[in-house]
């Protein structure tokens, strides 16, 4: 004999289950505090998963038959209008939601296979140093939900075409860098009067933050989990830096820590950048173990980030005066041949010349000046110059 187990006649808007209702108290708020509970309506559980069960097998055809985007329903008209006609009944509206999270992970599963073997490629190689509670995040976020599961699609947003990814960097008001730009994840404070992406997982870090792409690629996504990681006190002071010291600290050391979590460098992007890091650490300005938890763990991050800059800007100061020095070898090179000619006498020459001339021999001593101009005319003219006279005066002395 079949037995008729009946259901509370409620359903709580926000849990998604049946409890005791009040009817004198329609409104009446159950045990989850703020959480108002609701009249049931009519309708068949039974026959609502039927037709969901229908529904998911044909979209998974659909998909496979590169047809998941149509916006017709995967079911007959009759089944798809008794669906709907059900999704008006109160007890379905939390298993549609369901549904709908279902269809968006079927609709995203490659970007969600691909953030998955990111996160655990960032975990395995980092899980000493990243905070427990970002753990536990990259792990309910990416790791954990399955794509048979009906958890929501949060903190990733997959720009399927190039239109909507170029539109998201006017959206946010960023500059599209030159060149592909593959990915980027914006961190919401909340305060923000720019369009944040679909969903957030929360609004504190690291759920407050968004991957975004226009292509699920691996080597792209590790980047951008290791940004999603990124310890509150590196984020905030590295984000005072600006220019190329700002690229340097925050995308040079993002991938630095890509490469070695992967086991390989130079395969990616940020060439500009990832060299400089990685001279700087075989130069000994800081160590790996210094720069993994500065960034992820937040330790001495001020510290760690002054020595990244101080390092970066002294190797560029060098590089700067060598460059200075071989130019102004090219420049006397050049000059010694042409005021060896009888043409380029001093008095021939131009004012503005003249001063090439200086400015190219003027700061060599009178042994390197007398070994590198052989004309008596234009030896006289730099000397006087050297000691303090002006064009016109050291023209007449080299007469």
């Amino acid at each position: 004999m079949a037995t008729s187990l009946r259901k509370p006649p409620g359903l709580c808007e926000v849990c998604g289950v049946y409890v005791p209702l009040d009817v004198k108290r329609p409104n009446a708020l159950h045990v989850c505090p703020g959480h108002r509970v609701v009249p049931r309506m009519p309708g068949s559980p039974a026959r609502f998963d039927e037709l969901v069960a229908k529904f998911k097998s044909k979209y998974l055809l659909r998909k496979d038959l590169g047809r998941g985007d149509d916006s017709d329903s995967p079911l007959n008209d009759e089944d798809s209008s008794e669906l709907d006609t059900l999704y008006d009944d109160y007890e379905a509206r939390y298993p549609l939601k369901r549904l709908k999270n279902w269809c968006k992970r079927v609709d995203n599963r490659e970007a969600i296979e691909a953030l998955a073997t990111a996160a655990r490629t960032v975990v395995a190689k980092y899980d000493s140093v990243i905070p427990a509670d970002f753990l536990n995040a990259v792990r309910a976020q990416f790791i954990e939900p399955t794509l048979e599961g009906a958890e929501p699609c949060t903190c990733f947003v997959w720009h399927k075409t190039q239109k909507e990814w170029e539109q998201r960097f006017a959206t946010l008001r960023l500059s599209k860098p030159a060149g592909e730009a593959s990915g980027m994840t914006p961190f919401w404070d909340g305060a923000e009067s720019i369009a944040k992406p679909a969903k957030l997982a929360g609004n504190f870090p690291p759920l407050n933050r968004s991957i975004e792409f226009p292509a699920p690629k691996l080597d792209t996504l590790v980047h951008e989990m290791i940004h999603w990681c990124t310890s509150p006190a590196y984020d905030q002071y590295s984000d005072t830096f600006q220019g190329n010291e700002r690229a340097l600290i925050r995308e040079g050391t993002a991938e630095w820590l890509k490469c070695n979590a992967v086991g390989l460098f130079g395969a990616g992007g940020y060439k500009d950048v990832l060299p400089e890091i990685v001279d700087l650490l075989k130069e000994g300005v800081i160590t790996e173990e210094q720069l993994i938890r500065a960034y992820l763990g937040g330790e001495n991050v001020k510290a760690t980030v002054e020595a990244l800059v101080t390092g970066f800007n002294r190797k560029r100061q060098a590089s700067m005066n060598a460059a200075s020095i071989k130019g102004n070898e090219d420049e006397r090179k050049l000059l010694k041949t042409q005021i060896s000619e009888r043409s380029y006498a001093v008095d021939k020459r131009s004012p503005e010349y003249r001063e090439r001339v200086f400015k190219a021999f003027g700061g060599l001593n009178q042994s390197q000046r007398d070994s590198q101009v052989t004309n008596p005319r234009w030896r006289k003219y730099l000397s006087a110059r050297v000691a303090g006279s002006d064009d016109a005066a050291a023209l007449i002395a080299s007469t």
